[in-house]
């Protein structure tokens, strides 16, 4: 009898906490589709990740882009991987995963590009507007 009252209360808190972290996804989901749906943006979005991992969470971005590129910067050389030309006078990067590192600034920087605007920020999430100058 014990033990069936210990495991209804096992499963009702886990029921509690998988919904709560539920619901915070959610939360964040929507905030940054409202954060990137305010913001004049380029069509053209750079998504940077840390580790390469399939390609699920950048299925909101294909709807909104024209044009997405998913960059793992772990890779060796990724620069020379990367498709973009820098002729557009508008692009958006996506940072997700604590991916974002000084490199990758510069060489945003280096495609003549200033890094002006913030447009989201989070503890997993950093998506900003660059312009040309």
């Amino acid at each position: 009898m014990v033990m069936a009252v210990l495991l209804v209360c096992f499963c009702a808190t886990n029921l509690v906490i998988a919904y709560k972290v539920t619901i915070r996804e959610n939360q964040t989901f929507e905030q940054k589709q409202e954060a990137l749906s305010r913001s004049s943006l380029s069509p053209i979005c750079l998504y940077f990740r840390k580790h390469a991992k399939g390609y699920g969470d950048t299925l909101c971005l294909v709807d909104r882009f024209e044009y997405v590129q998913v960059i793992t910067i772990d890779t060796e050389n990724w620069e020379q991987y990367v498709e973009f030309d820098g002729t557009a006078p508008n692009v958006v990067c996506f940072f997700s995963e604590d991916s974002e590192d000084e490199g990758v600034k510069e060489w945003v920087r280096n495609l003549g590009y200033n890094v002006n605007t913030d447009i989201y920020i989070d503890e997993e999430t950093h998506i900003y507007s660059s312009s040309k100058e």
